[in-house]
Protein backbone atom coordinates (compact mmCIF):
# COMPACT_ATOMS: atom_id res chain seq x y z
CA UNK A 1 0.00 0.00 0.00
CA UNK A 2 1.30 3.46 -1.21
CA UNK A 3 0.66 5.17 2.45
CA UNK A 4 2.53 2.46 4.28
CA UNK A 5 5.48 2.92 2.14
CA UNK A 6 5.63 5.92 2.39
CA UNK A 7 5.10 6.39 6.12
CA UNK A 8 7.73 3.81 6.88
CA UNK A 9 10.39 6.00 4.55
CA UNK A 10 8.90 9.22 6.14
CA UNK A 11 8.76 8.45 9.63
CA UNK A 12 12.66 7.14 9.38
CA UNK A 13 13.72 10.43 8.52
CA UNK A 14 11.51 11.97 11.45
CA UNK A 15 12.65 9.38 13.97
CA UNK A 16 16.26 10.90 13.72
CA UNK A 17 14.39 13.89 15.68
CA UNK A 18 13.84 12.17 18.79
CA UNK A 19 11.75 15.07 19.70
CA UNK A 20 8.86 14.07 17.33
CA UNK A 21 7.33 10.61 17.57
CA UNK A 22 4.42 10.24 14.08
CA UNK A 23 1.97 6.86 14.29
CA UNK A 24 -0.24 5.91 11.65
CA UNK A 25 -3.18 4.31 12.43
CA UNK A 26 -6.04 2.65 10.67
CA UNK A 27 -9.51 3.49 10.59
CA UNK A 28 -10.31 1.29 14.06
CA UNK A 29 -7.62 3.60 15.72
CA UNK A 30 -4.82 0.51 15.26
CA UNK A 31 -1.04 1.43 15.09
CA UNK A 32 0.01 0.34 12.01
CA UNK A 33 3.28 2.05 11.73
CA UNK A 34 5.59 4.06 14.13
CA UNK A 35 8.89 5.26 15.44
CA UNK A 36 7.79 4.66 19.04
CA UNK A 37 9.34 1.20 20.30
CA UNK A 38 7.14 -2.03 20.84
CA UNK A 39 3.94 0.68 20.04
CA UNK A 40 2.93 -1.46 17.26
CA UNK A 41 -0.24 -2.90 17.27
CA UNK A 42 -1.34 -0.81 20.09
CA UNK A 43 -4.92 0.49 19.89
CA UNK A 44 -5.57 4.40 20.49
CA UNK A 45 -9.66 4.66 21.67
CA UNK A 46 -8.77 8.44 22.52
CA UNK A 47 -8.21 10.64 19.60
CA UNK A 48 -8.33 14.11 21.57
CA UNK A 49 -5.86 16.85 20.37
CA UNK A 50 -3.45 17.87 23.80
CA UNK A 51 -0.86 20.44 23.82
CA UNK A 52 1.74 17.46 23.49
CA UNK A 53 -0.64 14.93 20.74
CA UNK A 54 -2.39 15.86 17.65
CA UNK A 55 -4.42 13.91 15.47
CA UNK A 56 -5.23 14.11 11.75
CA UNK A 57 -7.30 12.61 9.43
CA UNK A 58 -5.28 11.57 6.58
CA UNK A 59 -7.27 12.46 3.36
CA UNK A 60 -5.05 13.17 -0.33
CA UNK A 61 -6.87 13.78 -3.13
CA UNK A 62 -10.91 12.84 -1.55
CA UNK A 63 -8.97 8.89 -0.46
CA UNK A 64 -8.70 8.73 3.34
CA UNK A 65 -5.24 6.55 4.19
CA UNK A 66 -5.55 6.64 8.12
CA UNK A 67 -4.81 8.49 11.00
CA UNK A 68 -1.89 10.02 11.76
CA UNK A 69 -0.78 10.77 15.48
CA UNK A 70 2.01 13.38 16.26
CA UNK A 71 3.77 14.01 19.50
CA UNK A 72 5.97 16.41 20.99
CA UNK A 73 6.96 19.86 21.96
CA UNK A 74 5.45 22.72 20.40
CA UNK A 75 2.37 20.72 18.81
CA UNK A 76 0.48 23.90 17.24
CA UNK A 77 3.70 24.79 14.81
CA UNK A 78 5.04 21.74 14.38
CA UNK A 79 2.19 19.28 13.61
CA UNK A 80 1.08 20.71 10.41
CA UNK A 81 4.44 20.97 8.76
CA UNK A 82 5.16 16.92 9.73
CA UNK A 83 1.42 16.42 8.45
CA UNK A 84 1.53 18.91 4.93
CA UNK A 85 4.91 17.02 4.13
CA UNK A 86 3.63 13.91 4.55
CA UNK A 87 0.49 14.58 2.31
CA UNK A 88 2.70 16.40 -0.13
CA UNK A 89 4.90 12.81 -0.17
CA UNK A 90 1.87 11.06 -0.51
CA UNK A 91 0.39 12.98 -3.39
CA UNK A 92 3.91 12.99 -5.43
CA UNK A 93 4.26 9.15 -5.36
CA UNK A 94 0.66 8.49 -5.96
CA UNK A 95 1.00 10.58 -9.09
CA UNK A 96 4.14 8.95 -10.10
CA UNK A 97 2.48 5.45 -10.06
CA UNK A 98 -0.47 6.98 -12.12
CA UNK A 99 2.35 8.27 -14.72
CA UNK A 100 4.21 4.64 -14.60
CA UNK A 101 0.62 3.30 -15.16
CA UNK A 102 -0.14 5.56 -17.59
CA UNK A 103 3.12 5.09 -19.37
CA UNK A 104 2.68 1.90 -19.61
CA UNK A 105 -0.80 1.48 -21.08
CA UNK A 106 0.22 4.29 -23.35
CA UNK A 107 2.79 2.39 -24.65
CA UNK A 108 -0.01 -1.16 -25.26
CA UNK A 109 -2.40 1.64 -26.52
CA UNK A 110 0.11 3.25 -29.19
CA UNK A 111 0.87 -0.44 -30.80
CA UNK A 112 -2.95 -1.00 -31.08
CA UNK A 113 -3.01 2.35 -32.84
CA UNK A 114 -0.33 2.01 -35.18
CA UNK A 115 -0.85 -1.60 -36.16
CA UNK A 116 -3.76 -2.59 -37.91
CA UNK A 117 -3.34 -6.15 -37.16
CA UNK A 118 -2.96 -6.06 -33.40
CA UNK A 119 -6.01 -3.09 -33.53
CA UNK A 120 -8.50 -4.17 -31.24
CA UNK A 121 -12.10 -1.84 -30.89
CA UNK A 122 -13.28 -2.48 -27.39
CA UNK A 123 -9.60 -2.87 -26.02
CA UNK A 124 -8.66 0.61 -27.30
CA UNK A 125 -12.04 2.50 -26.39
CA UNK A 126 -11.27 0.50 -22.47
CA UNK A 127 -7.90 2.07 -22.20
CA UNK A 128 -9.03 5.03 -23.79
CA UNK A 129 -11.46 5.71 -21.10
CA UNK A 130 -8.98 3.91 -18.06
CA UNK A 131 -6.24 6.77 -19.29
CA UNK A 132 -9.15 9.63 -19.64
CA UNK A 133 -8.06 10.42 -23.34
CA UNK A 134 -10.91 11.77 -25.27
CA UNK A 135 -11.52 9.47 -29.06
CA UNK A 136 -13.72 11.85 -30.45
CA UNK A 137 -11.49 14.41 -31.64
CA UNK A 138 -8.76 15.20 -34.71
CA UNK A 139 -5.38 14.06 -33.61
CA UNK A 140 -2.17 14.40 -35.67
CA UNK A 141 0.67 12.02 -35.49
CA UNK A 142 3.68 13.49 -34.35
CA UNK A 143 7.25 11.27 -34.72
CA UNK A 144 10.56 12.47 -32.83
CA UNK A 145 13.71 10.63 -33.57
CA UNK A 146 16.94 11.54 -31.83
CA UNK A 147 19.95 9.85 -32.77
CA UNK A 148 21.44 10.22 -28.99
CA UNK A 149 17.60 8.66 -27.52
CA UNK A 150 14.91 9.82 -25.54
CA UNK A 151 14.63 9.89 -21.32
CA UNK A 152 11.89 7.62 -20.81
CA UNK A 153 11.32 9.63 -17.30
CA UNK A 154 11.03 13.25 -19.82
CA UNK A 155 8.64 10.98 -22.24
CA UNK A 156 6.65 10.21 -19.16
CA UNK A 157 6.04 13.48 -17.81
CA UNK A 158 4.31 14.79 -21.15
CA UNK A 159 1.52 13.29 -19.57
CA UNK A 160 2.06 16.35 -16.54
CA UNK A 161 2.14 19.28 -19.65
CA UNK A 162 -1.18 21.50 -19.03
CA UNK A 163 -2.87 20.61 -22.05
CA UNK A 164 -5.19 17.33 -23.29
CA UNK A 165 -3.93 14.18 -22.24
CA UNK A 166 -2.25 12.48 -25.55
CA UNK A 167 -1.46 9.47 -26.73
CA UNK A 168 1.81 9.03 -25.83
CA UNK A 169 4.71 6.10 -25.83
CA UNK A 170 8.22 5.58 -26.71
CA UNK A 171 8.25 3.01 -29.98
CA UNK A 172 12.13 2.66 -29.63
CA UNK A 173 14.60 4.74 -27.55
CA UNK A 174 15.27 7.05 -30.68
CA UNK A 175 11.57 7.51 -31.54
CA UNK A 176 9.27 8.91 -29.63
CA UNK A 177 5.08 8.47 -30.93
CA UNK A 178 1.95 10.55 -30.19
CA UNK A 179 -1.26 11.22 -31.51
CA UNK A 180 -2.22 14.53 -29.87
CA UNK A 181 -5.34 16.51 -29.93
CA UNK A 182 -6.57 19.74 -31.98
CA UNK A 183 -8.39 22.00 -31.68
CA UNK A 184 -11.53 21.48 -33.97
CA UNK A 185 -12.35 25.54 -34.09
CA UNK A 186 -9.41 25.99 -36.27
CA UNK A 187 -7.80 23.19 -38.44
CA UNK A 188 -6.16 25.68 -41.61
CA UNK A 189 -2.83 24.99 -42.10
CA UNK A 190 -0.89 27.96 -40.37
CA UNK A 191 -3.13 27.72 -36.96
CA UNK A 192 -2.01 24.66 -37.13
CA UNK A 193 1.16 24.04 -37.16
CA UNK A 194 1.52 26.76 -35.11
CA UNK A 195 -0.22 24.92 -32.64
CA UNK A 196 2.51 21.92 -33.22
CA UNK A 197 5.23 24.27 -32.69
CA UNK A 198 4.22 25.82 -29.22
CA UNK A 199 3.73 22.08 -28.09
CA UNK A 200 6.65 21.24 -29.53
CA UNK A 201 8.23 23.95 -27.43
CA UNK A 202 6.39 22.88 -23.92
CA UNK A 203 8.06 19.06 -25.06
CA UNK A 204 11.78 20.81 -25.19
CA UNK A 205 10.84 22.48 -21.69
CA UNK A 206 10.86 19.10 -19.99
CA UNK A 207 13.91 17.23 -21.54
CA UNK A 208 12.41 16.05 -24.98
CA UNK A 209 14.24 17.40 -27.44
CA UNK A 210 14.29 15.53 -31.31
CA UNK A 211 16.61 16.07 -34.11
CA UNK A 212 13.62 15.77 -36.43
CA UNK A 213 9.65 15.49 -35.98
CA UNK A 214 7.43 14.48 -38.15
CA UNK A 215 3.36 15.43 -38.39
CA UNK A 216 0.54 13.60 -39.81
CA UNK A 217 -2.53 15.61 -41.21
CA UNK A 218 -5.20 16.00 -38.62
CA UNK A 219 -7.57 12.41 -38.80
CA UNK A 220 -10.36 11.94 -36.67
CA UNK A 221 -10.93 8.37 -37.30
CA UNK A 222 -9.14 6.26 -34.16
CA UNK A 223 -8.90 2.86 -36.12
CA UNK A 224 -7.65 4.90 -39.09
CA UNK A 225 -4.75 6.23 -36.77
CA UNK A 226 -2.17 3.56 -37.91
CA UNK A 227 -2.47 5.81 -41.91
CA UNK A 228 -1.31 8.66 -40.16
CA UNK A 229 1.80 7.13 -38.24
CA UNK A 230 2.75 5.78 -41.86
CA UNK A 231 2.18 8.97 -43.26
CA UNK A 232 4.89 10.53 -40.82
CA UNK A 233 7.60 6.78 -41.71
CA UNK A 234 7.27 8.05 -44.85
CA UNK A 235 8.31 11.69 -44.90
CA UNK A 236 11.39 10.40 -42.09
CA UNK A 237 12.08 7.65 -45.49
CA UNK A 238 12.21 10.28 -47.85
CA UNK A 239 16.21 11.11 -48.41
CA UNK A 240 15.24 14.65 -50.19
CA UNK A 241 13.37 15.88 -47.08
CA UNK A 242 15.99 17.26 -44.99
CA UNK A 243 13.80 19.94 -42.59
CA UNK A 244 14.36 18.81 -38.80
CA UNK A 245 10.30 19.72 -38.83
CA UNK A 246 8.28 18.55 -41.55
CA UNK A 247 4.75 18.66 -42.00
CA UNK A 248 2.29 16.25 -44.24
CA UNK A 249 0.46 19.43 -45.59
CA UNK A 250 3.95 20.33 -47.53
CA UNK A 251 4.52 16.84 -49.26
CA UNK A 252 0.86 15.82 -50.47
CA UNK A 253 1.87 16.09 -54.06
CA UNK A 254 5.05 13.76 -53.43
CA UNK A 255 3.44 11.30 -51.68
CA UNK A 256 -0.05 10.46 -53.67
CA UNK A 257 2.07 10.04 -56.99
CA UNK A 258 4.45 8.09 -55.04
CA UNK A 259 2.76 4.77 -55.29
CA UNK A 260 0.26 4.66 -52.62
CA UNK A 261 -2.85 2.63 -52.28
CA UNK A 262 -5.48 4.67 -54.14
CA UNK A 263 -7.51 4.47 -51.11
CA UNK A 264 -4.66 6.00 -48.72
CA UNK A 265 -5.62 9.60 -50.60
CA UNK A 266 -8.74 9.86 -48.82
CA UNK A 267 -8.52 8.44 -45.75
CA UNK A 268 -5.04 10.47 -44.70
CA UNK A 269 -7.37 13.46 -46.08
CA UNK A 270 -9.79 12.84 -43.16
CA UNK A 271 -13.31 14.45 -45.18
CA UNK A 272 -14.17 15.69 -42.44
CA UNK A 273 -11.79 18.11 -42.47
CA UNK A 274 -13.77 19.69 -45.12
CA UNK A 275 -16.86 19.00 -43.60
CA UNK A 276 -15.98 20.53 -40.66
CA UNK A 277 -15.48 23.94 -42.67
CA UNK A 278 -19.35 23.20 -44.08
CA UNK A 279 -17.69 22.11 -47.56
CA UNK A 280 -20.47 19.81 -49.41
CA UNK A 281 -18.64 16.62 -50.13
CA UNK A 282 -20.38 15.93 -53.41
CA UNK A 283 -20.45 19.90 -54.43
CA UNK A 284 -16.24 19.68 -53.82
CA UNK A 285 -15.95 16.45 -56.29
CA UNK A 286 -18.58 17.72 -58.77
CA UNK A 287 -16.53 21.40 -58.97
CA UNK A 288 -13.12 19.45 -59.21
CA UNK A 289 -14.21 17.24 -62.13
CA UNK A 290 -15.40 21.12 -64.07
CA UNK A 291 -11.76 22.17 -63.11
CA UNK A 292 -9.99 19.48 -64.62
CA UNK A 293 -12.67 19.70 -67.76
CA UNK A 294 -12.08 23.86 -68.02
CA UNK A 295 -8.54 22.83 -67.69
CA UNK A 296 -8.58 25.43 -64.32
CA UNK A 297 -9.68 28.34 -65.75
CA UNK A 298 -12.08 29.84 -62.95
CA UNK A 299 -14.03 31.63 -65.67
CA UNK A 300 -14.86 28.60 -67.73
CA UNK A 301 -16.07 26.32 -65.18
CA UNK A 302 -17.90 28.95 -63.94
CA UNK A 303 -19.90 29.65 -66.92
CA UNK A 304 -20.16 26.09 -67.12
CA UNK A 305 -21.64 25.22 -63.62
CA UNK A 306 -24.00 28.58 -64.07
CA UNK A 307 -22.45 29.94 -60.99
CA UNK A 308 -21.02 33.75 -60.15
CA UNK A 309 -17.11 33.40 -60.52
CA UNK A 310 -17.14 34.76 -57.23
CA UNK A 311 -18.96 32.38 -55.17
CA UNK A 312 -16.80 30.20 -57.12
CA UNK A 313 -13.45 31.69 -56.02
CA UNK A 314 -15.46 32.00 -52.57
CA UNK A 315 -15.49 28.15 -53.03
CA UNK A 316 -12.02 27.37 -53.68
CA UNK A 317 -10.34 29.59 -51.45
CA UNK A 318 -12.39 27.13 -48.49
CA UNK A 319 -11.24 24.10 -50.46
CA UNK A 320 -7.68 25.81 -50.15
CA UNK A 321 -7.81 27.02 -46.60
CA UNK A 322 -9.40 23.03 -45.81
CA UNK A 323 -6.33 21.08 -47.46
CA UNK A 324 -3.68 23.67 -46.86
CA UNK A 325 -3.18 23.45 -51.09
CA UNK A 326 -3.19 25.92 -53.28
CA UNK A 327 -5.56 25.00 -56.35
CA UNK A 328 -5.64 27.99 -58.37
CA UNK A 329 -2.09 28.92 -58.86
CA UNK A 330 0.29 25.48 -58.43
CA UNK A 331 0.32 22.92 -60.46
CA UNK A 332 0.87 20.84 -57.30
CA UNK A 333 -1.57 22.13 -55.47
CA UNK A 334 -4.29 20.93 -59.19
CA UNK A 335 -3.07 17.57 -58.69
CA UNK A 336 -3.18 17.01 -55.18
CA UNK A 337 -7.42 18.88 -55.20
CA UNK A 338 -8.04 16.33 -58.40
CA UNK A 339 -6.92 13.51 -56.84
CA UNK A 340 -8.34 13.88 -53.17
CA UNK A 341 -11.50 14.58 -55.14
CA UNK A 342 -11.47 11.09 -57.65
CA UNK A 343 -10.61 9.21 -54.50
CA UNK A 344 -13.42 10.73 -52.33
CA UNK A 345 -15.93 9.82 -55.40
CA UNK A 346 -14.64 6.57 -55.21
CA UNK A 347 -15.28 5.77 -51.48
CA UNK A 348 -18.83 7.34 -52.06
CA UNK A 349 -19.10 4.16 -54.91
CA UNK A 350 -17.60 1.73 -52.65
CA UNK A 351 -20.33 2.64 -49.82
CA UNK A 352 -23.26 2.71 -51.86
CA UNK A 353 -21.95 -0.56 -53.03
CA UNK A 354 -21.47 -1.95 -49.50
CA UNK A 355 -18.29 -2.28 -50.10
Amino acid sequence: MVIEEVFKEFARVVGENRKYEISLLNPDGIIVQTTMENAAGKRIIDHTNTPDKVFYQLNVDGTFYGILMIQGENMSVIAPLIRDSLVTRVRFELQKMRIDNQLSNGELLVQMLINPFEFDSEKVIRLCEKMNVRTDCFRVCITMTSSKGFDSKAAANVNLLPDDIPICALIDPRELVMFKSISEENMDKEFLENTVKTYLDSLRRIGIIADRVFVSMPIRKIHEYHLSFETCNWLSSQASIKDSLVFMSEHLYEYFLSGVKPQFIAQTIDSSILEKKNVDIDEFIDIANHMVEADFSVNKTAQEMFIHKNTLIYKLKKYEDALGIDITGSTKGRVVFTLIANELADERKRKRLGL
